[in-house]
């Protein structure tokens, strides 16, 4: 919440001029509450570590006016302070409402009135495109017309003064640039458009749900969340919205939204909280793949790029921590942990199952947090490392030391040593945490080692694409971001991560896949050429294969939803095609325009005129797809809509996505 803290505070003099004021920093927060409690013994520090116990520093935007009321508060509830975001709104709203001396001649306006008008106010302000401000001649104007109703109650001659009142003594509104009627700060806002949603607007719980991605949306839904503390419904719908996370921007900000929506909803039923726990959990996993794309398409001379896998995959854990760790959530967390380590039993007895890292990720994101110092669940940490096993490499190591030393308890922190590396085990490449001597492949930056047989922990999508090697999953993965500006939603990955080619390709998808669920969809994509049309069309027997729908460059298996595919040809490309399969070099980098090969120096001459094949020559296709990867020009990847359209086609997603055709 914090990038949201900068606050506007009105001038004392009469002028346009706005003054913002950047929310407290620690130093000023301790000497803020010396100062106001002074004389009353250490009641000040005893104030700033319940506001830390409650992470009320993390929740509310620190400014003076806020710091006073919490002050306030303290006091006059014998040093207790509200625990959750909403009780601590309320009694602002009832401080800085009620306490207002009204004059005799508005004295209609009591608390009631008072709230109505604010929350009419913000509803209006939230549903406007980027919550446009009226100006005070606009907002008298708005609520003479929305009022007039109860003009019985209300005296509308004295509604100007009535709503002048407002502005200048609630301390809840303030004249921006001299004219503009504005919260003080959004968190206001959004607290009472959820209040006036929850008494007057129920119909409006779906626009909740629809914006949730929306800053000030999302806020307003935890607050509309914490009127009640008890929503299955409406957290159910949630759930339903995170799911549907496309881009990275929308795996943080359900991150964020669903752990204090959870924290709001503390009376809503364990089992279902733990459920948007796990969903939250797999999109730390999205967000972890989203991370290492981010890596891989960065310049080779920015800091990020160099990071390597253990390092970025630290940045969910500290997400998911940031916005789980309270003591409202420790029942879901330690429910939802349990689920995943009985899940790791159940898959570990998999051969080669390709998703078990996916899930040991989850379990030691989960454990972290479990074992934080509000948590204070240390035993799930130990029971987790003792019970999974990692060989060959030290990924889970760096991993664990870097939480624990970050984010784990003060009786973590004593442990790790023991915990990671026990003195009395005998090291072998069988114990969990041993350490290979040689080269740590875990130091490189992450793009060096995508899609490789080092790059473990990946997405479980619905479709799941198969390639020749990791540059054709670097090519389409990132043509597919530029056009859509999403996340595939699809996962994409080497045949065999160990080798790559045509052949393992063909050999992956001739054995099966045993770890396939029935709603799931694999696609292995060929390179049109020489190398893949044989083994395509040998490799994919008809004892297993049948074409598709008449289809000569689709099988599908007999089997089981999986399909061997040859790339489609563009129609400008058509005489690339030959009767010979020797006679054929269509690869994936030549859905890119051939002035750009050319350029790049890719194209090499066949014995056939106008026919180039891809330079393949050591690393060339790989150094040539990261170079891609840097580049965003859409009109660059039109070419690439042809495949796409064609797995939308296979996967049951025709005219879902959006293409950038022009």
């Amino acid at each position: 919440m914090s990038d949201r803290f900068m606050q506007q505070s009105p001038s004392l003099k009469k002028s346009s001029k706005d003054v913002f004021i950047q929310k407290f920093d620690d130093e000023q927060v301790q000497k803020f509450a010396t100062r106001y409690f002074e004389g009353s013994g250490n009641k000040a520090q005893s104030l700033i570590e319940s506001m830390k116990e409650n992470k009320i520093l993390e929740k509310l935007p620190l400014t003076p006016l806020n710091l006073s009321l919490m002050s306030i508060l303290y006091e006059e509830t014998n040093q207790e302070l509200p625990a959750t975001l909403n009780d601590i709104y309320d009694k602002f709203s009832n401080l800085l409402l009620g306490r207002t001396m009204v004059d005799k001649n508005i004295d209609f306006l009591d608390i009631t009135v008072k709230e109505n008008i604010l929350g009419t106010y913000a509803l209006e302000l939230l549903s406007r495109k980027n919550s446009e401000l009226m100006t005070k001649d606009e907002f008298i104007s708005f609520f003479e017309k929305k009022l007039s109703s109860i003009s019985g109650t209300i005296d509308l001659k004295r509604l100007p003064q009535a709503l002048d009142y407002i502005i200048a003594h609630t301390g809840l509104l303030v004249i921006h640039k001299g004219k503009y009627v504005k919260f003080r700060h959004d968190s206001y806002m959004e607290y009472f458009a959820a209040k006036e949603i929850f008494k007057n607007h129920r119909e409006m719980e779906q626009d909740l749900v629809d914006n949730f991605f929306d800053v000030n949306w999302q806020f307003a839904a935890i607050f509309y969340g914490g009127l009640s503390r008890k929503m299955p419904d409406f957290l159910e719908k949630i759930i339903d919205k995170i799911k549907k996370s496309n881009t990275m921007a929308e795996y943080w900000s359900s991150a964020n939204g669903t752990g204090y929506l959870l924290q709001a909803l503390y009376l809503t039923d364990d089992e279902l909280r733990k459920k948007a726990v796990k969903e939250v959990l797999n999109l730390m996993v999205e967000t972890y793949q989203g991370f290492k794309k981010f890596a891989t398409s960065l310049p080779d001379n920015v800091f990020f790029s160099r990071f390597s896998l253990p390092v970025l995959s630290i940045f969910p854990v500290f997400l998911f921590q940031d916005n789980f760790d309270s003591i409202t959530l420790k029942k879901p967390i330690a429910l939802a942990l349990d689920e995943l380590l009985d899940e790791y039993d159940e898959k570990s007895k998999l051969e080669n199952y390709p998703y078990l890292d996916n899930l040991i990720y989850k379990i030691l994101i989960v454990s972290v947090t479990a074992s934080s110092d509000r948590l204070a669940m240390e035993d799930k940490l130990a029971e987790v490392i003792g019970k999974i096993k990692t060989t060959g490499n030290d990924f889970y190591s760096k991993l664990l030391e870097s939480s624990i030393d970050n984010l784990g308890s003060k009786e973590l922190r004593k442990q790790k040593n023991e915990l990671l590396r026990p003195n009395k085990v005998r090291k072998t490449e069988n114990h969990p945490y041993f350490i290979k001597k040689e080269l740590d492949v875990y130091v490189q930056p992450a793009s060096r080692l995508r899609f490789g047989k080092y790059d473990k922990i990946i997405p479980d999508r619905r479709v799941k694409l198969f390639v020749e090697g990791p540059s054709d999953a670097i090519l389409i993965e990132h043509a597919y971001t530029v056009l859509t500006g999403h996340i595939p939603y699809w996962e994409i990955r080497v045949g065999d991560p160990t080798g790559g080619g045509a052949n393992s390709l063909a050999k992956t998808l001739n054995e099966g896949l045993a770890f396939l669920e029935d709603n799931q969809i694999v696609i292995g994509i060929f390179d049109n050429d020489r190398g893949g049309i044989p083994e395509f069309k040998g490799t994919l027997k008809e004892s297993k294969f049948d074409y598709q729908n008449g289809y000569m460059r689709i099988k599908k298996r007999k089997e089981g939803n999986i399909y061997g595919m040859l790339l489609p040809i563009p129609e400008n490309m058509q005489f690339y095609i030959h009767n010979n399969d020797n006679d054929n070099y269509f690869s994936i980098e030549h859905y890119l325009p051939y002035e750009f090969l050319n350029e790049n120096k890719m194209l090499e001459k066949t014995a056939i005129q106008d026919i180039y094949k891809i330079k393949d020559s050591g690393s060339s296709k790989t150094s040539f797809a990261k170079l891609v990867s840097k580049n965003f020009d859409r009109k660059l990847f039109v070419g690439f809509i042809i495949l796409f359209k064609e797995i939308d086609r296979l996967a049951g997603m025709v005219d879902e996505i959006s293409y950038f055709e022009s």
